[in-house]
């Protein structure tokens, strides 16, 4: 249960990072066209904009949570659902202090990250462990 847990909300809080989470000039921008934007506009400074680029990985942890969850490795599940969680949810947090237009994406990136950066911490900390009266009988 705690890894179909992961496994969703991982994809869901990748996929909150596809749609609009700031406004730059006349259009709404997702998260990976604001990276781009500030890339290429010069506005981080460089050792910031070498760690921005690690912003298009989150797809590839992603996957990870993936991965390791359809290999019932439910504690590397967690600490990859974690990391990606916190990582979307601090994104967010930034391009809501950020001084552009923020788009309802951000907030969704914020929520769904924080969700999954909780549930990936459990499942880290606990492994998926079962009380001892959840377990089914004979086992």
């Amino acid at each position: 249960m705690l890894r179909r847990a992961l496994v969703a909300l991982s994809l869901a809080t990748t996929l909150t990072t596809v749609i609009p989470w700031g406004s730059s000039g006349h259009r709404a921008r997702s998260s990976y066209a604001l990276v781009d934007v500030a890339g290429r506009a010069g506005v981080l400074p460089d050792d910031l904009a070498t760690a921005a680029k690690a912003w298009y990985l989150i797809p590839v942890l992603c996957g990870v949570v993936l991965l390791t969850a359809a290999l019932r490795s439910t504690r590397p599940a967690g600490v990859a659902a974690a990391t990606l969680g916190t990582l979307v949810a601090v994104g967010g947090v930034l391009v809501v202090r950020s001084p552009l237009v923020t788009e309802p994406g951000a907030a969704v990136g914020i929520v769904v990250g924080l969700l999954t950066a909780s549930c990936g911490t459990v499942a880290a900390v606990t492994g998926g462990r079962q009380k001892d009266d959840d377990r089914p009988v004979g086992s």
